[in-house]
């Protein structure tokens, strides 16, 4: 089923004058960042061991993303009517595969029929032989003289000035698609909003230095783009007049996928503040009722997270997920960090630890992540806070809590102890948790949980059903919670 970010990008995308070519276009941008042309030996057998037939050539265009953005494969997948997608498990991402058969019906042809270029060097070399193979009706690998290739790529390849990039018609959708690949939005600890954009290899110079005259127009003549270490060149922008411009691109050239979310919370961050004093960008008009809704994968951590110690702050104008987490479990915090910085909720820098009292007099140290202000949380706090003050388990409960969400929770705020598993709920009222319980039992198929002061106890068996339906979840150093099932 398609969620409500890759419902929002097709509907986004129908409403252009040419939704495929606008895709394509966007498709050609990420590629260039983020994919690549595979193009080698495809090895034949016969059964004759007397005779060794010539090796074909396999040609493929794989794009390799991370698995929070499977949904824009499919948007890729199903609008451009190419490609199977496959799971890589061990690396957390998902891939689009383009086959020899669909890049010489569609992608080739509309590349050349469209006057369209990929822009990076790479992955111009990588296209530049295929098309060399494709022109030369070239069928066996043996027969394919790569230096000779190379020597001819070397030859005829454009070396395209700045001007010459942002003068192509199509350039505003490739710096969409290479923003989706290369491109951040993020906050600074103090605050500030960047945009920042990287690439590597001096080849790609002129690529970097077409972006940022292309945002900062004659003023970055003024400005020389020096690269970092191993040749990558960075550029990044701050300025009142560069991120209104920034801004102003990407309403009109809109980004997809997670991109587009990132974008979005970054853009209600810099709104936020200016409510409060002067923001380090001037914005046009613009409504807060217009951001996008929290992202769904977002909302099952952050309803696991709340059954805990995280809580929802609505003072003062401000309104954000605060975020507890036991100080002591380092690598858990810097992983939800980085999750939810990911999907831009929350800023780059990694939060303090700080000494907390707790029962007894005694000192506990916790982190506590501070999302940015988003008036999104408004909606959770009025189902999560009835009265306004102290947490209830809300009823939307059944739609937003699945085996990630179970999975968080526990990591979390569960405790191993005798072989069994305990959970503090001492935010809420034994006839709401009555009720999460069965909730439980019957979503997760666990049998027998016990509400016991204020704490949910499992037993071993249900550790064990947990952990099976959770273990994509868990992160290494908290499935010691785990240890007592045997796992």
């Amino acid at each position: 089923m398609y969620s409500v970010l890759l419902i929002e990008s097709t509907e986004l995308l129908s409403k252009s004058k040419n939704p495929y070519s606008k895709t394509m276009e966007i498709f050609i941008g990420v590629l260039d960042g983020d994919g690549y042309i595979e193009i080698g030996p495809q090895k034949q057998y016969s059964k004759n061991p007397n005779y060794q037939p010539k090796s074909t050539i396999r040609s493929r265009i794989v794009l390799r993303l991370h698995k929070r953005d499977k949904e824009l494969l499919e948007l890729f997948k199903n609008t451009l009517k190419i490609g199977k997608i496959d799971e890589l498990k061990k690396e957390n991402q998902y891939r689009l595969i383009i086959s020899k058969t669909e890049i010489l019906n569609v992608i080739y042809p509309f590349l050349i029929n469209n006057n369209i270029e990929f822009l990076v060097f790479n992955r111009r070399r990588q296209f530049f032989l295929l098309k060399y193979i494709i022109e030369n009706n070239i069928k066996h690998w043996e027969d394919v003289d790569l230096n000779k290739i190379d020597n001819l790529f070397n030859k005829k390849n454009k070396n395209f000035e700045f001007v010459d990039i942002i003068k192509l018609p199509y350039f505003n959708n490739w710096l969409v698609g290479f923003t989706m690949a290369e491109g951040s939005f993020h906050i600074k600890a103090k605050g500030y909003a960047h945009y920042s954009i990287v690439q590597s290899g001096i080849e790609n110079s002129q690529i970097i230095k077409a972006i940022h005259y292309f945002i900062k127009g004659p003023d970055s003549f003024d400005h020389q783009i020096k690269p970092e270490n191993s040749k990558v060149y960075r550029i990044s922008f701050s300025s009142k007049k560069d991120l209104s411009f920034i801004i102003n691109f990407f309403d009109k050239n809109t980004l997809l996928g997670y991109k587009k979310l990132q974008y979005d919370n970054w853009k209600s961050n810099i709104i936020s503040k200016m409510k409060g004093s002067a923001s380090n960008v001037i914005l046009p008009k613009v409504s807060n009722n217009n951001d996008s809704s929290l992202n769904k994968n977002y909302l099952y951590l952050i309803y696991g997270l709340l059954l805990g110690n995280s809580f929802i702050l609505n003072k003062n104008n401000e309104i954000k997920l605060i975020i507890e987490i036991e100080g002591k479990h380092m690598s858990y915090i810097t992983h939800i960090h980085k999750k939810i910085l990911s999907l831009g909720y929350c800023e780059d820098k990694l939060p303090l630890i700080k000494t907390k009292i707790v029962r007894g007099g005694n000192l506990n140290k916790v982190m506590l992540l501070h999302t940015f202000n988003n008036n999104n949380y408004l909606e959770l706090f009025n189902k999560w806070y009835l009265d306004k003050h102290n947490k209830n388990i809300p009823n939307d409960i059944i739609n937003n809590f699945n085996e990630e969400s179970l999975a968080y929770w526990i990591m979390t705020d569960g405790k191993i102890s005798k072989n069994k598993l305990f959970v503090n709920m001492k935010n809420f009222n034994d006839k709401e948790l009555k009720i999460f319980i069965q909730f439980l039992e019957n979503k997760f198929n666990l049998h027998q949980i016990h509400l016991n002061n204020n704490w949910l106890e499992f037993n071993s068996n249900n550790i064990k059903q947990i952990y099976n339906i959770t273990k994509p979840y868990i992160i290494p150093s908290m499935k010691f919670k785990f240890l007592s099932t045997g796992h």
